[in-house]
């Protein structure tokens, strides 16, 4: 296997900082903390605590202990990972409410019944599988909305970009979706 040293193509030399770069840095922590506080305000689960915003970096990372944007990155995608599973907790109650509720107000043949008590989804009556699916499908498309799987097209694009300051933009356009996701209709 061969290995190549990558740097970004917006890399400046050593000891010339960017300082438009470093506004940018700046602007984009700024947006995840006041996203970190929206989340709080709103009582968001799951969601980032104060603590994180002390170990924030939108810089480049320069060593594995410090791995700048890519570690904020990863803070992101284990938040997405998180959401995903609520989600999927939340669909599952949601789906036992509802047969739950169905099954108090109807009977279903003994017969289908097995010995621990659980029925199959096809046999259960047509009219409560399609809620079921209903509540799958509305809970798949919030799940695809979060667009947060390693392989999905936006993080590829990151992996892809060879500019720091390209990274750092994408990431902010993720941003401003979760800000837009929890700002009042």
């Amino acid at each position: 296997a061969e290995v190549e040293v990558l740097s970004d193509s917006d890399q400046q030399e050593e000891g010339k900082p960017d300082e438009g770069l470093a506004a940018e840095e700046a602007a984009a922590e700024e947006l995840f903390v006041s996203l970190v506080d929206a989340q709080k305000s709103l009582g968001e689960e799951p969601r980032f605590t104060d603590a994180v915003k002390g170990s924030l970096s939108f810089a480049r990372g320069t060593s594995p202990s410090d791995r700048g944007l890519w570690g904020t990155i990863g803070l992101w995608q284990q938040f997405l990972e998180q959401r995903t599973q609520v989600l999927g907790q939340k669909m599952q109650r949601e789906i036992q409410s509802g047969v739950a509720s169905y099954l108090s107000d109807n009977s279903l043949r003994e017969d289908l019944v097995n010995a621990r008590g659980e029925i199959r989804l096809q046999d259960l009556p047509p009219e409560l599988i399609a809620e079921i699916e209903a509540i799958q499908r509305r809970y798949r498309g919030e799940v695809d909305a979060l667009d947060g799987e390693p392989g999905s097209l936006r993080f590829q694009a990151l992996l892809q970009s060879d500019s720091h300051r390209q990274r750092l933009a994408l990431f902010c356009t993720w941003l401003r979706k979760e800000q837009k996701r929890l700002a009042p209709s």
